[in-house]
C-alpha cells in the first residue's frame, strides 16, 4: 500500500488518506466502509474531488446480483 500511496501523492500529487477497519462486532467493515465513505462525500463534495477507494481486505458475494459483502479482517 505505502507504494501506491506514493505513487499518488509523489506523480499525482494528490492528497492520501488512510482509514483502517478495526474489528468490532457492531460495527461490521461493510458498515465502517460504508461511513467512511459517507464522511469523505460529505466534507470533499465538489465537481474537482477525485474519490480512489483502494480496499485491501477480502470479500464474499452478496444476496443481490453483482453484490459483495466486505468480510476484512
Amino acid at each position: 500500500m505505502a507504494k501506491l500511496e506514493r505513487v499518488f501523492q509523489d506523480d499525482f500529487h494528490y492528497k492520501t488518506v488512510r482509514k483502517e477497519l478495526t474489528e468490532d462486532s457492531e460495527r461490521t467493515p461493510q458498515i465502517q466502509v460504508n461511513k467512511h465513505l459517507a464522511d469523505f462525500v460529505y466534507d470533499h463534495n465538489d465537481t474537482s474531488t477525485l474519490l480512489i477507494v483502494y480496499y485491501a481486505g477480502h470479500g464474499r458475494p452478496g444476496e443481490s446480483k453483482g453484490g459483495l459483502n466486505l468480510a476484512g479482517y
